[in-house]
């Protein structure tokens, strides 16, 4: 060994044993920051995202088991029978509610007719709210959301947002076949095969009986520069739409960063009501109605608090089971979810 060596060897040494010192340090740094920002709360987006949290607060949601015969409302109800009344499943109930899902792998019951529909002209016009017009003075939506959509559009007029237009409302399946052979010889015109042009037609134009707007709980909604493009997603009223529509108890149905899930194009005018706490819940999570029900139907419910403070549990059943235990005392709602199941909604159950 050479020893005029030494010292060039002992300062290799140190050097390499610094940095993988160092380098240690370092990876214990990045993921010790990776874990806080994992554990962290969920940020509210920016303003001009197109699913936006509320600008205050954050829905607080806990996982629960499966719920057996015997057990429910575990946050803070005995599960007592005075407590408590059974309510029958009826066939029906499991494809009929605001949380019922329509899309390519589940279409609706074949005569499926919403009930209670109700003229959207007519009530716009009872109630003298302004800024708002249609293009048919025929179009429709179930009776239970009229309320929430006329009160999103009065607060919208004290927006100075312009008028709103309703382009479509309810379809009926036969209405819907219209469209979609429309689209599909527009396609094929253009040069595809007709598997080409039914497939492409899908995205745009979803196949009849697949359609959210046989439910009666879906609007097109637009301004009077836009119309339903994506432009309309850039516009002061489409921006207020995407951010306030949650607190109306309605969701944008078909989000551009979500098209993988719904697999449907970007569609910043197409609004869905699902009503509350669900519309709240699925815009702070950055959800889609198939991420929401799949974590309902997974955990077989959740418990959550809203901006408001209270504490709701929802909970999902598999319809076969003919009856669910629902509290004697507070106030609760059953849907569908158009596979089978049923989710009951209990408000104001506590923590």
């Amino acid at each position: 060994m050479n020893t005029a060596d030494l010292p060039l060897r002992i300062k290799t040494w140190a050097q390499a044993h610094i940095w993988a010192v160092g380098g240690c340090a370092l990876f214990f740094c990045l993921a010790l920051a990776g874990y806080a920002l994992w554990r962290r709360p969920q940020v509210p987006l920016a303003e001009d995202s197109l699913i936006t949290a509320p600008p205050a607060g954050e829905v607080e949601m806990e996982k629960i088991p499966v719920l057996s015969e015997n057990e429910w409302l575990r946050a803070g109800v005995p599960d007592t029978s005075e407590n408590k009344i059974s309510v029958k499943i009826q066939a029906a109930d499991a494809y009929d509610g605001l949380l019922i899902m329509v899309n390519a792998s589940q279409p609706l019951p074949d005569g499926f007719v919403p009930a209670n529909l109700v003229n959207i002209s007519e009530t716009v016009q009872a109630m003298r709210i302004p800024n708002v017009s249609s293009t048919k003075n025929t179009m429709t939506v179930r009776q239970e959301i009229m309320g929430d959509l006329a009160r999103m559009l009065s607060d919208a007029a004290q927006q100075d947002l312009g008028w709103f237009y309703i382009v479509s409302a309810y379809r009926d399946k036969a209405y819907q076949e219209v469209l979609y052979n429309r689209k599909v010889s527009a396609y094929a015109l253009g040069g595809m095969s007709q598997e080409q042009a039914e497939t492409a037609a899908k995205t745009v134009v979803v196949y009849p009986g697949t359609s959210e707007h046989q439910t009666g709980l879906t609007l097109d909604i637009c301004d009077n520069t836009a119309s339903l493009t994506h432009r309309y997603a850039d516009t002061e009223q489409g921006q207020w739409l995407a951010r306030s529509a949650w607190k109306y108890g309605f969701i944008l149905r078909y989000p551009e960063d979500k098209r993988d899930v719904t697999g449907i194009i970007f569609e910043p005018w197409h609004i869905r009501f699902v009503g509350q706490p669900h519309a709240e819940i699925m815009a702070r999570s950055n959800w889609v109605l198939e991420e929401y029900i799949q974590t309902l139907r997974s955990t077989g419910g959740i418990r959550a608090r809203t901006e408001n403070g209270k504490v709701w549990q929802i909970s999902y059943y598999d319809a076969a089971r003919g009856a669910v235990q629902v509290p004697r005392d507070k106030p609760w709602q059953m849907s569908g979810d158009g596979q089978g199941g049923v989710i009951v909604t209990v408000e104001g159950a506590e923590p």
